[in-house]
């Protein structure tokens, strides 16, 4: 009787000042400055399960003791609101207030109270945060907004605009886990007497971008005979030899392979084995052990 077992292990590596143009001339405020906006967003990492918080750090130029009704716009505004066309989706908040980005039309928007007198006087606009939600399903890549600004004073009619006061930048890195079904790092597919060539296990796995798939096998893909006797060992009748799929393409030792992104819902993947036929070899247990090397990629 024959009988045989394929251990192997699944390792997952895981990879991660615009100049403004000047507005007309108002009755209250003009040169609305912030500081750009870097950040890293990985919904398979921190942003999991946290939130991203990041202060707005806005000044504007006061002209006099006066009431200002701002708005940052987007000039390529979605439902929902994104950072770009597909980045992740976010809010600007003030004092917990959300004032996430409109059409100019101030709702929803922000009121700031000037305190200066004096003409000329940079004041800064506290409270201010951009918020990104944790866990969502961003591919991978590096997304931008330029937001304008939109405001105006005692006036209603006279509204001015300002272009490109806040510049978003969201770098999502490539970003990969892998386990076999039931969260193991390491499996074993039992042949048992090859009554059936061929077995399989699924395994999950949750990239926000393409990855790479690469098979080490301890003994060049070949099933060996444990024990074999002497002058056996190597011999065609003491090994069997073997391929290999992962979610019906073919893999092997010679080179890795290439996969679509599955998002950070992840996808459960069938890693199948298939085994020569076992006709003329001899009785014995018969093992093999695979690595399996899961790298995400910046691109296919």
């Amino acid at each position: 009787m024959m009988r045989s077992n394929l251990t192997f292990a699944c390792v997952a590596i895981l990879a991660t000042s615009a100049a403004t143009a000047a507005p007309p001339a108002s009755n209250c405020s003009d040169q609305f400055n912030a500081s750009p906006i870097n950040v890293r967003y990985d919904p398979l990492g921190d942003q999991a399960r946290n939130y991203v918080v990041v202060p707005v750090t806005l000044t504007g130029t006061a002209y006099g003791d006066t009431q200002l009704h701002a708005e940052f716009a987007d000039q390529e505004l979605t439902s929902p609101v994104r950072i770009g066309t597909h980045g992740p989706i976010y809010d600007l908040q003030r004092s917990g207030t959300v004032v996430k980005p409109g059409t100019g039309i101030f709702d929803p928007g922000f009121a700031f109270h000037y305190t200066f007198n004096n003409n000329g006087i940079a004041e800064p606009i506290s409270g201010i945060q951009l918020l990104i939600d944790p866990g969502q399903d961003v591919a991978a890549g590096v997304y931008g907004e330029s937001l304008d600004m939109v405001y105006r004073c005692q006036d209603p009619q006279s509204i001015y605009t300002q272009s490109a006061v806040l510049q978003i930048t969201v770098d999502v890195p490539s970003s990969l886990t892998a386990s076999l079904a039931g969260g193991s790092a390491s499996g074993t597919l039992d042949f048992a007497d090859f009554s059936s060539l061929s077995r399989s296990v699924q395994v999950n796995v949750y990239a926000t971008g393409p990855y790479a798939l690469s098979v080490v096998s301890l003994n060049a893909q070949k099933m060996k005979l444990a024990d074999a006797p002497a002058g056996a060992a190597g011999n065609a009748n003491a090994e069997i030899g073997y391929t290999i799929t992962f979610n019906g393409a073919a893999v092997s030792t010679a080179a890795s392979a290439h996969f679509a992104r599955t998002g950070v819902l992840g996808a459960h993947l069938p890693l199948a084995v298939t085994a020569e036929s076992v006709a003329g070899k001899r009785a014995g247990a018969y093992h093999d052990t695979l690595t399996l090397t899961f790298t995400p990629l910046a691109t296919l």
